[in-house]
């Protein structure tokens, strides 16, 4: 882990150098042929005060700060370090009838998410951000549409690789909307134009669980 940034939130590397103080040579996780001879390696952290893109206390990347304090008892967003390892349903069928997870504020996704939970079953997007755990954290959840957006924004322009952002995408959100005479869940295509689009609850799409904390 980098340096603290402020209390448990710590500078993202960036990557490696092959000297000290200079540019990175290696991005995180990247391999090379080691020959004979010792080579030094030097870690490239991110360096600046700003928190959003640094790392969470569970090990994911913060997308939003609360520094407001419009919502007591938390303050910042972090996304878990990458997809979940398959796409999965929104959950239930679209239908005329809602589930009643219609919200779309920041805030509310653990609310929507125990919704659809309730009403669905955990065979689907809410249910896996809901069982997801890293490095011991468990409060995952799906984020609404405008928590999702705040990702889009935050984290998919610059550097939409570091965070291992699926260009385009689209990804789940817990927002259960309205068009063609039936609820359907709404996705968000993490792009330049973060298209939100009413898709059929049973396809499979891209689902990346987030969490809150003070």
């Amino acid at each position: 882990r980098g340096p603290t940034v402020a209390g448990i939130i710590t500078q993202r590397l960036l990557g490696w150098s092959m000297t000290y103080g200079g540019s990175v040579d290696y991005e995180p996780g990247a391999t090379f042929a080691l020959g004979s001879a010792s080579v030094d390696l030097y870690a490239k952290w991110t360096t600046d005060t700003n928190v959003i893109g640094k790392v969470g206390p569970a090990g994911g990347y913060i997308f939003y700060d609360d520094a407001a304090d419009v919502y007591p008892g938390w303050r910042y967003l972090e996304a878990a370090p990458e997809d979940l390892p398959a796409s999965w349903p929104w959950g239930c069928k679209s239908s005329p009838t809602p589930t009643g997870a219609t919200d779309t504020a920041i805030g509310s996704g653990p609310t929507l998410t125990a919704i659809i939970i309730s009403q669905c079953g955990s065979a689907n997007a809410s249910g896996q951000c809901d069982a997801y755990t890293l490095n011991g954290y468990s409060d995952w959840f799906l984020p609404s549409l405008n928590e999702l957006q705040q990702l889009r924004l935050n984290l998919t322009s610059p550097g939409r690789a570091a965070y291992k952002i699926t260009e385009g995408g689209p990804y789940w959100s817990s927002t259960e909307g309205y068009w063609g005479d039936n609820y359907h869940g709404d996705y968000m295509e993490l792009d330049d134009g973060g298209y939100v689009v009413q898709q059929w609850k049973e396809n499979p799409e891209l689902v990346r669980p987030v969490r809150r904390f003070e």
